[in-house]
């Protein structure tokens, strides 16, 4: 996951989605494996993609429900 954030940062966005789907294959319930690849698909216009990961993070746990629950309300009303 720290790779994967490491590489959004950087803004080597395909990058950072092979470490953090390679990061999900490695522990499909990991909250914050499925927030960073929601926020590098959102970079990268890809929405629909976006409200999954976030929807999943979401359902697995991320803390910072309120913001969370804010940004999928925001991809839902423009998908």
């Amino acid at each position: 996951v720290n790779f994967g954030a490491i590489q959004e940062k950087k803004g080597d966005y395909l990058r950072a989605i092979g470490f953090l789907q390679r990061a999900i294959g490695l522990n499909s319930v990991h909250p914050r494996a499925y927030y960073n690849l929601g926020v590098v698909y959102e970079k990268l216009k890809r929405g629909v993609d976006a409200l999954r990961c976030y929807e999943n993070a979401l359902q697995f746990g991320y803390t910072q429900k309120e913001f969370l629950q804010d940004r999928i309300t925001v991809l839902r009303s423009i998908s």
